[in-house]
Parts: structure tokens; C-alpha cells; sequence
């Protein structure tokens, strides 16, 4: 993958170069999908639909905060839904710098902190959408995560800045939840998708928290142990969009 895409280059979310870490890396995934780590840059790349419908969304790949799979569950994604006409985002965050991974693996210690600071990333890339003027021009504007990247937008949705937009729709792929709050106000429609088969604890954990505010969750089982472009869910996301 390199920067420019067929949608648009990658904006930086930040001026300047954050402090500390190494060089951000690239690298092959067995599966041969592209991936990234030591990322201190954080940046956005838009990928607008030839036709926009009025829909957008914010999507944050997985990779346990070690690693973004920037390809397979970030720009592959977006290019499949841009074709949906959904003009999407996607976030490239901050990284945990592999030499403290390799020293001291992701304590608990670690996740927490690290997770205030791809919050905040999320936050400023939530802003800049509303300041865009693709973003701009939306209808409804949701958030979409894989694995790690579920859990960044869990806490968006659960611990949003009091002056941001409001989340219209949350999609998550093999959910994590550790630590995820509760509310007691309302939640934006949710869609979970989980394994052939499978409703994770992750899965039901959210299906308990949306239904004490009287939300309902929407499953998809996906036919395969990956959960980016590779499951056949899309149609039914956006079937899924276009009824809210």
C-alpha cells in the first residue's frame, strides 16, 4: 500500500512529526495482506464514492495496537463500500513502539494508556471529518472497527468529547471489550460481526449494554476467521445502513 490511493493521499492529523518512536515500518501479514507498526504520525485517507449517498464512516483496522492491518481491514474495506457509495475514512493511529512491546509485551498498564492516546487520535480524526467538506455534507456518519479497532470506537461511543457530532451508527468486527463503560443514555444503532457460528462473550457483553437502553444489535456471522474485505457482510451492512 503506499499512500496515495485511488480515493485521496493520507492527511496528517497532527503538524509535524510526533515525538519519540522509530521509523513506521511496513510489512507483510502471513496472509499477504500489508500491515504497518511504529506508527507516530497518525493520518486519515478519504475515499469518496463517485456517487456520495449521504452516508459516511470512520474506519479503525485491528492489529492489537502493536500493528494497523491497514489493507485487508482498512483500504480494501473502504473501497468496497465507496463502490456502495459510503464515503469512508480511514485511520491510520499511533502505535506501541515495538522495542517496548518486545520488553515488556501489552501489560494492562500499557493497553490503558495507550488506548487514551488512539482515543485521542480518534477524536481529532472525528473533528477533522466534521471540518471536511465530504464530511460536511453527510447525512449520518458512523463509526467502523476491527478487533483493536472495536474497541477505539467503543470508546468513542461510550466517552465521546461533550462538543463532537454524534455517532449515528457503530459497526464492529470480532468485538473486544475490556474495560468498555456503560451508559444510561442512548446508544446508536449497532451491527456485530462474529465468526461462523460463534457469538463471542465480546459480542453478547455489547448485546447486554445496548439492550438495557432498549437497542437493539444486529449479527452477522462471518464465513471466515478473518474479518475484513474477505467476509461476504458488506451487502448486508449496507442493507443494514439503509433502514435505520
Amino acid at each position: 500500500m503506499t499512500a496515495q490511493t485511488a480515493a485521496g493521499a493520507e492527511l496528517p492529523l497532527w503538524e509535524g512529526e510526533q515525538p519519540g518512536g522509530f521509523p513506521e515500518e511496513g510489512f507483510f501479514l502471513p496472509s499477504g495482506a500489508w500491515a504497518v507498526r511504529d506508527v507516530v504520525c497518525p493520518t486519515l485517507t478519504v475515499h469518496r464514492p463517485d456517487q456520495p449517498g449521504g452516508l459516511g464512516v470512520l474506519v479503525c483496522p485491528g492489529g492489537g495496537f502493536q500493528a494497523l492491518h491497514l489493507e485487508h481491514e482498512g483500504h480494501r474495506v473502504a473501497e468496497v463500500l465507496r463502490r456502495l457509495g459510503v464515503t469512508v475514512w480511514v485511520l491510520k493511529h499511533r502505535l506501541v513502539p515495538s522495542v517496548a512491546c518486545a520488553a515488556q509485551g501489552l501489560s494492562p498498564g500499557v493497553f490503558q494508556s495507550h488506548l487514551s492516546v488512539v482515543h485521542l487520535d480518534l477524536m481529532t480524526a472525528w473533528q477533522r471529518i466534521q471540518e471536511h467538506p465530504l464530511g460536511r455534507g453527510l447525512d449520518r456518519l458512523g463509526l467502523l472497527g476491527f478487533g483493536s479497532g472495536s474497541r477505539v470506537v467503543l470508546e468513542q461511543v461510550f466517552r465521546p468529547p461533550g462538543n463532537a457530532r454524534k455517532v449515528d451508527f457503530v459497526g464492529v468486527f470480532s468485538p473486544e471489550v475490556e474495560g468498555v463503560g456503560t451508559s444510561s443514555g442512548a446508544l446508536p444503532p449497532l451491527f456485530v460481526g462474529v465468526e461462523d457460528g460463534l457469538r463471542s462473550v465480546a459480542g453478547l457483553r455489547l448485546e447486554f449494554l445496548w439492550g438495557r437502553v432498549g437497542q437493539q444489535v444486529t449479527w452477522h456471522q462471518c464465513p471466515s476467521s478473518s474479518p475484513g474485505v474477505e467476509h461476504r457482510g458488506w451487502l448486508e451492512f449496507r442493507d443494514w445502513l439503509g433502514v435505520l
